[in-house]
């Protein structure tokens, strides 16, 4: 499948294909042959070509494990995971950088904390929650989280990550170093200050906002627990990418793009 896709020289990739957390930790198999063989599969036949191809890979602070939460997690951090999913993409980390150390293509990666606010239905992701919290209530519909409201997550807003992956492909290769993996900057808050923040924002439009009910998960409780608690961007941030400055901006891009 990857040659039909490889299919010029000229091309570059942005790779985003990925089971996501909850479904991973049901099925190890599964993930390791969508998260780990199918990026080897596609690294591969970039790898036939002659030109050194462009590889954009996004990885997961899932990979550095909830003990990054007590000494800082920084790009320098030894990966830890405690789930299926992000020891998957610390594999694929380590194979980017190969690749790239190879010259096989010319790779560059970003870890991603919880990306929020997605629009849409509920993803199987076990962080979904944390867009749940905005995306449901302002739509005047309840929403039910599986997670402590008080649990502290790193997260960044679609957009900015988005604007920060096509800075990042387009970064010369002579600017970057031998670990290819650049840490999204974010920003770390909790599913009760999103909703304070979503709560905000419809008073202030006038807007009926929907409940928010904890049905706390031991599964998914642990899956997100096993997650650092936050990070440090400042290596990306180095090299010209952005960060969210507050939960209040990341509940105004959301309404500003969807609402």
């Amino acid at each position: 499948w990857a040659s039909t896709l490889v299919d010029t020289d000229d091309i570059a990739v942005f790779h985003f294909a990925s089971m996501m957390s909850g479904n991973s930790e049901a099925d190890f198999d599964a993930a390791w042959d969508v998260n780990v063989l199918a990026q080897r599969t596609l690294l591969e036949a970039l790898r036939s070509l002659p030109s050194q191809p462009r590889f954009f890979f996004t990885s997961s602070t899932a990979s550095l494990g909830s003990e990054a939460s007590k000494y800082g997690a920084t790009d320098m951090t030894k990966l830890v995971p405690e789930g299926t999913y992000g020891f998957t993409k610390a594999v694929c980390e380590l194979m980017l950088n190969e690749y790239s150390r190879r010259k096989f293509v010319d790779g560059r990666g970003l870890r991603l904390p919880v990306v929020i606010v997605r629009p849409g239905a509920p993803n199987a992701a076990a962080t979904g929650c944390f867009s749940g919290v905005v995306r449901e209530p302002l739509a005047g519909k309840k929403s039910v989280v599986p997670l402590p409201l008080d649990l502290q997550a790193p997260v960044t807003s679609y957009q900015v990550a988005a604007d920060n992956m096509i800075k990042l492909m387009d970064v010369d290769q002579e600017a970057l170093s031998v670990d290819r993996m650049y840490m999204q900057p974010s920003l770390t808050t909790t599913l009760a200050e999103l909703y304070a923040s979503a709560e905000q924002y419809a008073k202030a439009k006038g807007l009926e906002l929907g409940p928010v009910e904890a049905a706390v998960d031991p599964v998914a409780t642990r899956i997100v627990g096993g997650m650092t608690s936050s990070t440090d961007g400042s290596r990306a941030k180095a090299i010209g990418l952005d960060g969210d400055e507050s939960a209040d901006g990341i509940v105004e891009l959301y309404a500003r793009d969807n609402l």
